[in-house]
């Protein structure tokens, strides 16, 4: 049973909540979602298109996303953005022909058809296939990996390629899915959540891709070492192990990266001697090669800590995710709030909860479950969580109600928002941070209901322990593996909490009271109630396409920066002997490509490693780094631990430097380019040329050394700026 029924409003809020998801690395859930939807808008043109989309930026699923566009196009013929785009991913170059055409119909006009007649140029002289090609390449250059792999298939199936152009492709594109499944990985990781195989769909794809490509080469020992590495992140142990053991016998001297591979196999099947002899051995190995065998050093030095390092309690390791997983959580509200006009930080949205709860009064009733049903259709959960919370300060009778209402959802409403609400209810009660109340409270709210409640209520359990282990595998064994119940809960949990929902009656609930978060209320409600006047930014599927989101600072700012490093270049370039020019130009190398580094290290966020991050999860990171006050008692805890050594918190302290250079990056490159900008003007110009031509090679690296790391920082937060999610966190 529904709780609650779309409007064509709640259509639009759906959907930008399949973006916002797919954006948080949640993507399985962003197509589930979507199939939710179209139950209820079956044959709309917007849900099709946001389909297409999705698959096409986020799964690399070029042909699949073509069939969603031309659906969008049949169920709305006059859909700009889905007739360009049909074409645009056409299969075929006669599909691209017709596609074109009626692309230029549609959108008559747009300067954007420009790109049907390069195309149509480019095909004079190459085959279609390699034209795809071509574009696959390019984007893959820019980094977007969605579009890279979506052409990359297309072309694939547009034409026959080389053996040797077919196996570049086919690797190419098992490498971009790669690098779309890390960036939900590490999107998910940053806020201490898991990453369940089944949902790691892009994953999935690559290690398919992958395996076309080891039948072209089946002697490429690189390519069955990548396949092992791939399928241990999908915990399938045993074949991950014969993919390391193959590359092994293909490579036996001086390859090591299988041994590791095969030693986190072997660990996840619980053979930890075996692996602990496996790291030891490509330790070994790895330190005979020197500098050469480094990574691989170091990467067999942390499986072997990893193996040593005892497990806490379990009180201790569910505290340690309570407050790393809420903390998330609080952070994803805080992004999803950046979308709205006039949230004032969720207070609008607060102030309108208060408003709808006081119309349905102080008493339970079943309008209570329409709210709340409501604010899941617009708002993600942990919005959701954070307003609901806020609540039992104000009125903690509504907030009581609100909470049984969110049981009642998880337990009835088959669809995504029965979903929502159990993703709402783990946050609430990982909340308490305690684990015996987390725990207690679990017994109470979950366990009671589904113990002696009949029909949905006997299926509470089960769906909660589902959506705790999708949060982390972890939590369904720390928090649902509980002792029974005694006959105290068990009559607390009929006589409380399931007597509210006797005689509840959806039928009258179907008023013209639908659009609650962005229109007014019932007539009868208004003198309790002033409708929330929050309008999200409207979806631009243009601004998705080219993923420019947001502005990227202010322009004064953007000019001011660019003429400060213009002229820090040129005083050098013309007031300087030329060996300083050439030490400048020399000294800035290094650090340019230094500081627009997208790599940390970074344990506390699950960043055990150097990770190559996405724009958009550094933009994340640093915020979390900056913002979050739960992350900076775990980093005192992490620097103050005994025995940590310096090799240890030294790359964790650079990458703290990242995150503050990327958050307060105006003010700093104000401050280094300013300063440098002084000393050129004032020794060239004011005092006769005193460091600049007695020391021109210590003053040309000095120079350039900053001048170089401003540069690096200052593309580093254009980058991010510019392909940071929607719901980032403003700066």
């Amino acid at each position: 049973m529904r709780t609650y029924r779309r409007d064509n409003e709640d259509k639009i809020n759906s959907l930008n909540r399949c973006h916002f998801d797919a954006e948080h690395g949640w993507v399985q859930l962003a197509l589930d979602r979507l199939a939710d939807v179209r139950q209820e808008f079956p044959n709309d043109g917007h849900v099709e298109y946001c389909e297409a989309l999705i698959r096409k930026d986020f799964l690399g699923q070029g042909a699949v996303a073509e069939e969603f566009f031309l659906k969008a196009l049949r169920a709305d013929p006059s859909f700009k953005f889905a007739a360009f785009n049909a074409g645009k991913y056409a299969r075929s170059f006669d599909e691209f022909q017709r596609q074109a055409r009626a692309a230029r119909v549609v959108c008559a006009g747009d300067p954007d058809l420009q790109f049907f007649r390069q195309v149509e140029e480019e095909a004079q002289h190459l085959r279609y296939e390699v034209v795809l090609a071509q574009g696959c390449q390019e984007y893959h250059a820019h980094g977007k990996f969605g579009e890279s792999a979506a052409l990359a298939e297309l072309s694939l199936g547009a034409g026959p390629h080389s053996l040797e152009n077919e196996l570049g492709l086919r690797t190419g594109r098992a490498q971009a899915l790669r690098e779309l499944d890390k960036a939900a990985a590490n999107s998910r990781t940053t806020r201490g959540e898991g990453f369940p195989p089944e949902e790691r769909l892009a994953l999935k794809d690559a290690i398919t891709e992958l395996g076309k490509a080891i039948e072209l080469d089946p002697e490429d020992h690189i390519l069955w070492n990548f396949q092992s590495a791939w399928l241990n992140l999908l915990c399938r142990w045993d074949d991950a192990i014969v993919a390391a053991d193959k590359a092994l016998s293909l490579c036996p001297q001086g390859y090591l990266k299988p041994l590791t591979n095969k030693a986190l196999a072997l660990a996840g099947k619980g053979q930890k001697e075996d692996a602990r002899s496996l790291a030891e051995k490509a330790h070994a190995l790895a330190s005979k090669l020197g500098a050469e065998g480094s990574a691989d050093r170091e990467l067999a030095r942390h499986q072997l800590e990893d193996l040593g390092r005892e497990t806490g309690s379990d009180d201790e390791v569910l505290a340690a995710l309570a407050e790393r997983i809420t903390n998330g959580a609080g952070l994803i509200a805080k992004q999803e709030m950046a979308q709205w006009q006039d949230s004032n930080e969720g207070a609008e949205l607060l102030k309108g909860l208060e408003q709808r709860c006081a119309a349905a009064g102080k008493a339970w009733s079943d309008l209570y479950i329409r709210i709340v049903s409501k604010m899941l259709i617009y708002f993600c959960p942990a919005t959701a969580w954070i307003s609901i919370l806020k609540l039992s300060d104000s009125d903690s009778e509504a907030y009581k109600h609100c909470l049984y209402a969110a049981i009642y959802i998880a337990a009835h409403d088959p669809g995504i928002t029965g979903r929502d609400a159990c993703r709402f209810l783990v946050y609430l009660l990982l909340g308490a941070r305690e684990p015996a109340k987390i725990r207690r409270s679990y017994r109470e709210a979950i366990l009671g209901p589904a113990a002696v409640g009949s029909g949905a209520f006997a299926g509470l359990a089960d769906r909660m322990r589902s959506e705790l282990t999708s949060v982390n595998p972890s939590l369904a064994k720390l928090v649902a593996n509980q002792p029974a119940l005694t006959d105290q809960e068990l009559e607390h949990a009929r006589s409380i909490t399931l007597a509210r929902f006797q005689n509840l009656d959806f039928s009258a609930s179907e008023s013209s009271d639908r659009r609650l978060w962005s229109s007014s209320l019932n007539q009868d409600d208004t003198e309790h109630a002033k409708p929330i006047t929050l309008q999200r930014f409207p979806p631009d599927a243009r601004t998705r396409e080219v993923s420019s989101i947001g502005r990227i600072g202010s322009t004064t700012i953007n000019i001011v920066i660019v003429s400060m490093l213009v002229v820090g270049f040129v005083i050098p370039l013309a007031a300087s002997p030329p060996v300083c020019f050439l030490a400048f130009l020399a000294a800035s190398i290094v650090p340019f490509f230094a500081g627009k580094s997208r790599r940390v290290i970074d344990p506390i966020a699950g960043f055990q490693h150097k990770t190559l991050l996405s724009p958009k999860d550094l933009h994340s990171w640093a915020a979390v780094v900056c913002f979050a006050g739960g992350y900076q008692k775990a980093y005192d805890r992490y620097v103050n631990e005994a025995g940590r050594g310096f090799d240890e918190k030294l790359p964790l302290v650079l990458s703290q430097i990242k995150a503050i250079n990327y958050i307060h990056a105006w003010k700093v490159l104000f401050l280094l380019l300013g300063g440098l900008l002084a000393f050129s003007i004032y020794d060239t110009f004011s005092s006769g040329r005193a460091v600049i031509w007695h020391a021109p090679v210590v003053t040309g690296c000095a120079m350039g050394v900053i001048w170089g790391y401003s540069l690096g920082v200052y593309r580093l937060w254009r980058t991010c700026r510019r392909f940071k999610s929607r719901g980032g966190v403003p700066l």
